[in-house]
């Protein structure tokens, strides 16, 4: 995944092979993340943020809850900073230089997907379990939950998101508030 904004580009791969510490590791980063401290890292991924001038910065992101993978909806650039969903966690890092600003658990299993909604200047977890409402600061401003898990759809509809769980129940979620209402079961 590549990511522009301004003067850097910022690539954003998987990288499940890499193991902390280890000097055997195919690809080489300037400073690990690590964001979990009770188990083994279950998603890995490795960030590249490159300057204008060809100046390259590199790190690797570690965490637990359930796996995830690099796509279109894994970070998104806002500000002068990368917000990346991994794991169960939402992390906020430094441009150009990779440094972590804050890490947050966002899901009780995994972080789906991130996305900025700039009417709110606010960021939204697309979480297994929840979706939440995030400062750019990193504090979670509201969570909410359905009947099951929200892995049929999500997209944001004027004010609310709109999230589908596994038994197509359609859910609507105000960004404001974080009320949620079941539309569809």
């Amino acid at each position: 995944m590549k990511l522009a904004s301004g003067f850097f580009v910022v690539n954003l791969l998987d990288d499940p092979t890499y193991t902390p510490g280890s000097v055997d590791n195919v690809r080489r980063y300037d400073r690990e993340h690590c964001l979990v401290q009770e188990y083994r890292p279950v998603s890995q991924y490795g960030l590249a943020c490159t300057q204008s001038d060809g100046t390259m910065h590199t790190c690797i992101l570690l965490a637990g809850g359930g796996a995830s993978r690099v796509h279109e909806h894994s970070a998104v650039i806002v500000n002068g900073s990368c917000f990346v969903g991994v794991g169960d966690m939402l992390c906020s890092l430094s441009l150009p230089n990779l440094d972590l600003k804050w890490a947050t658990k966002v899901d009780t299993a995994t972080c789906f997907g991130v996305y900025y909604c700039p009417q709110q200047d606010c960021l939204l977890s697309h979480g297994e379990c929840e979706i939440a409402r995030v400062s750019l600061s990193g504090e979670i401003q509201w969570s909410a939950s359905g009947r099951d898990i929200f892995s049929e759809g999500f997209r944001i509809v004027g004010g609310q998101v709109e999230a589908v769980d596994f038994y197509n129940s359609v859910y609507h979620i105000d960004i404001v508030t974080g009320r949620s209402e079941l539309i569809r079961a």
